[in-house]
């Protein structure tokens, strides 16, 4: 999947929905929180709906970054692989919690049908799904240091280097 439509390459698609299971995750969360504080039962439907639509873009995101990953050695020189690596490991810890996330809200939409969810049910899902925000925002951090050189700490001047001022 070099290029797709003429214009986008792997990295290209990766950078472009990586965005979305980062942001859902925690989208969900709060509406799992606020569905909980008022007693609606549509914000607790809603926040396990965007649980299931996050794991299926978690799913889309570790594909297109394999393949990215492979792109981003070749296209762009002094690439760290150990940056790499450890997005990559990151990465499947966020995919497996946000599939099992995934799976269980859909389980628990599919089994309140017509019925309330449980409030132990929408608990369960709310303390999951702040772990998998976390874990999506360290995957997503460990995925910019790749390339996004203002989020790595910069190095400490020598002694014998100049100090700007």
């Amino acid at each position: 999947m070099n290029i797709l439509l003429g214009y986008l390459n792997a990295p290209h698609i990766h950078i472009m929905i990586n965005h979305f299971p980062v942001i859902l995750a925690p989208v969900g969360t709060a509406l799992m929180l606020a569905g909980l504080y008022r007693g609606s039962e549509d914000l607790k439907k809603a926040a396990a709906w965007t649980f299931v639509i996050t794991g299926l873009f978690a799913g889309a995101t570790f594909i297109s970054g394999d393949m990215a990953a492979d792109r981003l050695v070749v296209l762009v020189p002094g690439v760290s692989g150990s940056a790499i690596t450890g997005h990559d490991n990151s990465a499947l810890y966020a995919l497996v919690s946000a599939v099992i996330l995934a799976l269980f809200s859909l389980w628990s939409l599919f089994k309140a049908r017509g019925k309330m969810l449980p409030v132990r049910t929408a608990v369960v899902i709310l303390a999951v799904s702040v772990m998998v925000s976390a874990v999506m925002g360290r995957t997503a951090f460990l995925g910019g240091k790749i390339r996004h050189t203002e989020i790595i700490p910069a190095q400490s001047p020598s002694p014998s280097a100049p100090v700007r001022r």
